[in-house]
């Protein structure tokens, strides 16, 4: 890893489900998921969602949580309103 990477690492964090993207729970677990085995997931940071759609993600996520390749555990962001 180079200097750069280490100054970034885990800076990225993925809203998916927010404006611009605006997608589906599944689409933006399936993104998050397939950011985490590409080249740049040193970059990746938190999955970012309101804390009410927990639920959602736990079940579009679920089919993820037994994979070798994706064995680290997820961070999440969750957002509450006021």
């Amino acid at each position: 890893m180079n200097a750069i990477q280490l100054l970034l690492r885990n800076s990225i964090d993925y809203a998916g489900l927010f404006p611009p993207a605006a997608l589906d729970m599944p689409a933006a677990v399936d993104n998050y998921a397939a950011y985490r085995r590409s080249s740049e997931s040193w970059a990746l940071g938190r999955f970012v969602l309101p804390a009410g759609r927990l639920s959602e993600f736990t079940r579009a996520s679920n089919r993820y949580a037994a994979a070798p390749s994706l064995a680290e555990r997820w961070q999440l962001a969750a957002l509450s309103g006021s």
